[in-house]
């Protein structure tokens, strides 16, 4: 189920296509939170696709830093 999804540990994902789900702004902050803890270099050919209504100030951090390690966001 999207609205409990977890991604934590997944250092792998390099395509999450998110968005347009009926997440809570938790879960879609986690989703930014967990991902950067889990991915620790830099990354190609890596795009998020989420719920820009959902995300808050709550994940800005990890999502700047998932931008630095290479990741293109795509809020929708």
């Amino acid at each position: 189920n999207v609205t409990t999804l977890s991604i934590a540990g997944c250092s792998a994902l390099r395509q999450l296509h998110l968005a347009a789900n009926p997440v809570s702004s938790a879960v879609c902050d986690q989703w930014f939170i967990d991902l950067d803890a889990a991915v620790t270099g830099p990354v190609t050919g890596a795009d998020f696709f989420y719920p820009s209504a959902a995300r808050t100030s709550a994940s800005d951090g990890a999502w700047a830093s998932l931008v630095a390690k290479g990741f293109v966001m795509w809020p929708f």
